[in-house]
Order: structure tokens, then sequence, then C-alpha cells
């Protein structure tokens, strides 16, 4: 009955990337879902787009193994996104309105000229390219469970699924999908938190029974497992790279107005609240279940408190809410590591413009290319899949949410600062990883602050004039263009 629950889920994916396939027409049908998506749907898929295997699984597994003060995690988060409301996502809706804008590096070119457009879509493919491949473990990890397939095949499958969907329908398909990710989500998990919670007898015996297997599991800010550096620098690089984290910001282009954004922003704040609280009580009960959860079998406590605790048919709906979420995150990594390539990386080394169609094909083209790559990542993952998205996390907020930020808010900025901020918060987090992260502290510590100190000197002691603010370039002739500052 689990395994049913899976499948049928699995196949109404691809059906519903297949019947969206016939709305997608041009590149920004593709991209940005032709700018058309409602409060409703753009409100599931973001949160949808955060909620990866990074978070069905791996934040449940650090909830294990670090305590209480794990979700912190979700406060970092949710302020990243009230800032981003404020300062970037109504910013890049207008300038995909009057610019066509369709990804981040079209408004970093804008701002500071085609040559950083192009450094910071090779970030985006770097790192989410290794992303993808934390994608591809999660579902792995559910179809090895559930149905006892090995790790390449599981691989295999889940590339196979979300390659279909994503290739055939593009935004309209992935965000479709990411609603119906959210509403299994959201049911899969609260009932999963229901039957954990009643299988360590309810708060009260969660409470003792995690005091027993280690008190420290109870702290609220630092233990011996994450000191609290530790746990200020991840909250602090959590909550900058939500500011502008490159997977939900595209889709700040596809709201159909800007009053829509803002709810949909609103609707996605309001299910991860929900959702916080049940892996808050998912991860902690499962450490009571299961005491002797370590680093290497923490990604395995979701799964266990679905099949040990719940009846099949909830725990198939946990199972593919996991899926859901893999899927839900791998679909919109395909999005934006295309279009780094197709629309960003490709017309700075070709200067011909493309025909639409030829656009639209190359987009198709290199998302399939895109999904063999992921999977040829994953046959052989340098960490866990908590582990991956820490990383990932922490050169976001280090390189590319400053230079955003600025690029859409500061008027005095330069392409000499933009350049600096970028290169000092990758050599930060390259030299604190090196040291061995120092005090405790996460790698953050070493690249946000001389990211911002970089930008703020490079643009006020360099003596070059501020580059144009994205208001002020100009608009291009064509939609599909975007005006860039010359380098």
């Amino acid at each position: 009955m689990t395994g049913g629950v899976i499948i049928a889920y699995v196949v109404l994916l691809v059906l519903v990337g297949l019947y969206s396939a016939r709305q997608v027409r041009t590149e920004s049908d593709y991209l940005v879902a032709g700018r058309q998506l409602g409060p409703i749907v753009l409100g599931a898929t973001l949160p949808a787009t955060q909620m990866s295997a990074g978070t069905a699984i791996g934040t449940v597994g650090y909830i294990a193994l670090y305590g209480y003060q794990y979700n912190w995690f979700w406060v970092a988060l949710w302020t990243g996104w009230l800032v981003s409301m404020l300062f970037v996502a109504p910013k890049m809706h207008e300038f995909g309105r009057t610019h066509g804008g369709m990804t981040i590096p079209d408004i970093v070119g804008a701002r500071f000229g085609r040559t950083l457009r192009f450094v910071v879509a090779l970030i985006i493919v770097i790192a989410f390219l290794l992303l993808f491949s934390a994608e591809y473990q999660g579902a792995a990890t559910v179809f090895n469970l559930v149905f006892g397939i090995s790790y390449i095949p599981a691989v295999l499958i889940s590339a196979a699924v979300v390659g279909i969907y994503s290739l055939s329908g593009g935004l309209f398909s992935v965000a479709r999908n990411d609603m119906l990710q959210m509403v299994v989500f959201v049911v899969g998990y609260v009932a999963a938190a229901v039957y954990a919670l009643h299988a360590v007898g309810g708060m009260s015996g969660l409470q003792h029974r995690l005091s027993t297997v280690d008190p420290q599991l109870l702290h609220v800010l630092g233990n011996s497992h994450m000191p609290l550096g530790t746990l200020i620098g991840f909250s602090i690089g959590t909550g900058v790279t939500f500011v502008a984290y490159p997977l939900d910001a595209v889709k700040f282009y596809a709201a159909s107005k800007r009053s829509v954004l803002l709810r949909a922003l609103t609707i996605g704040i309001l299910l991860q609240v929900i959702i916080a609280f049940t892996l808050g009580i998912i991860g902690s009960a499962g450490r009571a279940l299961q005491p002797n959860t370590n680093s290497a079998t923490a990604d395995d406590i979701a799964p266990y408190v679905a099949l040990h605790t719940m009846p099949p048919v909830l725990a198939g709906l946990l199972m593919a809410a996991v899926i859901g979420a893999v899927m839900a995150v791998s679909s919109s990594i395909i999005m934006i590591i295309s279009a780094a390539i197709s629309h960003d990386i490709v017309p700075f080394v070709r200067h011909t413009p493309q025909p639409e169609k030829s656009r639209l094909r190359s987009e198709r083209v290199v998302s399939g290319l895109v999904v063999l790559a992921g999977v040829a990542l994953a046959v052989k993952p340098i960490g866990s899949v908590a582990t991956i998205v820490l990383i990932v996390q922490q050169f976001m907020a280090s390189t590319l949410a400053v230079v955003l930020i600025a690029a859409l808010n500061w008027r005095r900025a330069t392409v000499a600062g933009a350049g600096a901020s970028m290169t000092a918060g990758f050599v930060g987090v390259i030299g604190w990883y090196a040291a061995g992260d120092p005090g405790g502290l996460a790698p953050v510590f070493g690249g946000l602050p001389l990211a911002v100190i970089a930008m703020i000197v490079g643009s006020l002691l360099t003596g070059s004039a501020p580059a144009p603010t994205v208001v002020d370039t100009p608009t291009p002739a064509t939609a599909g263009s975007t005006g860039e500052a010359q380098a």
C-alpha cells in the first residue's frame, strides 16, 4: 500500500508535466510561466522550492542530531523572506516586467556588465549542480527503504521523472506540481508529527525520552553537538541566503502582478510555519525512537518514522511528500541551471541572437544535459544531503546575495565593488573552511563580512562611476533580452 501511493503520486507528476506542455511556446513560457502565475500557485511553489530533500530529510535528521536549537533555522529563513519582501522581490518583479528579465544574472548584467553576469551565472551552475546531486540522494533513500531499489537505479528513476515533467512544461508544470507537492507535504508531515508524538507518549513523553537519550538535545541555544557560534553562523547564512535564494528569486518574475507576488510570499511563510512545527516534532520524536542516531544515519529518521509509526497509506503519503520535495527542488534546479547556461552564458560567448524557437529548443536541450549531469554527480556524492545544502547556502550568502541586494537597492554600487564583493566572499568562505572553522563558527563568518566590506570599499574608494541602477537602465526593445551596463 505504501509503495502504491508513491507510484500513483509519481505518475501524477508526469501527467501534470505532459498536460502543461501545451502552454509552452516561448522561452518566457518555459522559464517564467509567461509571467501568469496567481497567488495560490506561486504561494505554493515558493516554499515547495525550499522544502527540498535537505528539508524533508536533512532538517529532520539535523534536529534529531542537534536537538531543539536547530529550529532557529526557521527563524532565520523567515527573516530572510521578510527582508526579501521589502528589498528584493518587488524590484525583481518590476525588472522582469519592464526589462524582460528572467534570471538573476540578467539583473547583475544590467547593473554591473556582461562579465559579472557571466561570473554569477557560472557560480549558479556550479553551486546548484552540487545541490542537484543532494536531491537525488534524498530520492534514492526513499526508493531504497520502500521498494528495496539500490542507489543507482533509484537515482535514474528520480532523474527520469523530474526530467520528463520539467522538459515538457517548464515552469508551468514545475509550479503546478509544486502546489500538489505542498498539499501532500503538509498532510503527510502533519500526520507524521501526530503519529510520532503518539509513539513517544505525547510532549511529556518526548521530553522525558530526550532527556534520557541526551539532556543537551533540549537546549535551545548551543550545546556540545553544535556550539552557539556555529548555530549563529548557520542561522545568518540561512537568513541571508533566503533573502535572494536563486531557486525562489527567479520565480518572482512569474507573478502576474506585484500584489500577487506579495500575497504569494505571505502564503509561503504561513505554509512554512506549519511545516516547521511538524518537522521539529518528527525530528525530536525520531531521535527518541532511535537513540543511537549519528551523522551517518540521520537521513533515515523521516523514513523510519513513516514506516514504523504510521498506517501504510499515511506512510506512503509521507514518503510521497519526501519524493515530492525532491522533485520540486530538482525541477527548479533544472530550470535555473539551464537558464544560466542558455540565457546567460551562451550569449556571453555567442553574440548572434537566436530566434525564439531556437532559444526554447536550446533551453530544453540544456535541461536534458543538466539532468544527466546531476546523475553523474550523484553517483559518488560528496557528503550527506544536509551537508551539501549547508555548503551551497554558505557560498550563496557570501557571494551572490550581497551583489544582488546591492544591485537592486544601492545606487552607489559600482562594477569594481561588485567584483570585489564576490571575490572576497568566495575567498573568505574557502579560507574559513581551510582553517577548520575557527572557534566553531560557520564559514559565513569568514565570507559574508568580507563580501559586504569589499562591496562598500570597492564602490566608494576606487573612483569608479556608480553603475546605472536597474530602474535607470534603458528598457530593451524586445521582452526576451535585458539591458546591460557596459563592463
